[in-house]
């Protein structure tokens, strides 16, 4: 019974030390049905060996359990340095299903390598073809901040078929960022009719003039200087960031530091899908007239808040 327990906490241990990279020291190898059945034929073929006293079917036994043994290491060695990394940059918030893509990345070649990854309640196997495949993950983290993403099972039965080799790897750590509370939210900050106010009083004029970049709301764009040399100049100065709203941290911190997070992160989500510039204030970072193409930089920054 303790040998038991010892080995539980064993394959425990190694799972909560999830490696980025696959060594293959670290692979769980073992016969398969059929491996067993191969054993316990070379087995007889050993004993029949030395009962009539033939050389020759004594060397065949050694020979193939060599070969079999071999097999084991072969198993182990198939997924030495496989590794996952994530494609892209997802948006994940705190207590919703999220979906990502993770990539393999470390082999050149894949063979017959199997996962199985966590998809809902459920764990589904599925083939890893080769080094550009995309595998899709379903994650749903219980809480903010930086989170290590599910554990990703990969297994292998190379070359013959005859073991069971298996290991379980991380896909690296994501920031997740808070659930958004959009009923909150609206009780708290408003940019409804002010904003679209706002929006035709930034036309009337600016203290300057700059070039255009992506991602800059289209309301602070001269459209007088664009009909006279077609050449897009968006507004700078107080009165051309008139159009950005303001987010204070301090606006909302009697309500509890995560519930304050909330109601941040589901007013920038508002802000970016209106197209509208927004500054952000926490306790220790301050981040000002930011476009709805850097909503990244603040859902990072509150999920470390």
């Amino acid at each position: 019974m303790k040998l038991f327990d010892r080995l539980s906490w064993m394959i425990v241990k190694r799972r909560q030390t999830l490696p980025l990279a696959v060594n293959w020291r670290r692979v769980f190898v073992l016969p398969t049905r059929h491996g067993y059945m191969v054993a316990l034929a070379i087995l007889g073929v050993f004993a029949i060996g030395v009962r009539i006293q033939n050389n020759m079917l004594l060397l065949m036994a050694i020979a193939l359990f060599v070969i079999f043994m071999f097999s084991l290491i072969w198993s182990a060695t198939n997924l030495d340095k496989l590794q996952f990394k994530l494609i892209g940059k997802p948006q994940l918030f705190a207590g919703q299903a999220n979906r990502l893509d993770v990539q393999p990345a470390g082999r050149r070649r894949m063979n017959d390598i199997w996962l199985r990854v966590p998809s809902g309640s459920d764990r589904t196997s599925s083939e890893l073809a080769g080094p550009k495949t995309a595998l899709p993950l379903s994650y749903v983290p219980e809480k903010r901040g930086r989170q290590s993403l599910p554990a990703i099972m990969v297994e292998t039965r190379f070359p013959f078929g005859v073991a069971r080799a298996w290991t379980f790897i991380g896909a690296g750590d994501v920031l997740v960022a808070p659930k958004p509370d959009f009923s909150a939210y609206r009780q708290h900050f408003h940019f409804g009719t002010r904003n679209q106010a706002l929006d035709f009083a930034g036309e009337q004029g600016a203290d300057g003039l700059d070039s255009w970049t992506p991602g800059t709301p289209l309301n602070r764009i001269s459209w007088k200087h664009y009909a006279a040399s077609d050449k897009l100049l968006q507004k700078t100065g107080d009165e051309g960031g008139s159009s950005a709203v303001h987010f204070s941290y301090q606006a909302v911190a009697h309500l509890g530091h995560e519930t304050a997070l909330s109601i941040l992160c589901a007013a920038i989500l508002q802000a970016a899908e209106r197209q509208l510039n927004f500054h952000l204030e926490l306790p220790d970072q301050h981040f000002k007239d930011l476009t709805p193409g850097q909503i990244d930089k603040a859902l990072d920054a509150l999920a470390l808040a």
